[in-house]
């Protein structure tokens, strides 16, 4: 049982690079979304003041 336990340590840098590599394209994908809603946003704050300056 103990070689089995130190055979999981040793694995254990392995599974952390792994997930981590794994959580960086996840969150690739969410800094994408989010960067394209905010532009959005952005976009049609300056639309709506644009027209309300238009109309002055």
């Amino acid at each position: 049982m103990k070689r089995i336990y130190e055979q999981i340590i040793d694995l254990r840098p392995a599974w952390i690079g792994t997930a981590g590599t794994g959580a960086t394209a996840i969150l690739d994908g969410v800094n994408a979304a989010v960067g394209i809603l905010v532009g959005l946003a952005t976009l049609t704050y300056l639309i709506i003041r644009i027209r309300k300056e238009l109309k002055k």
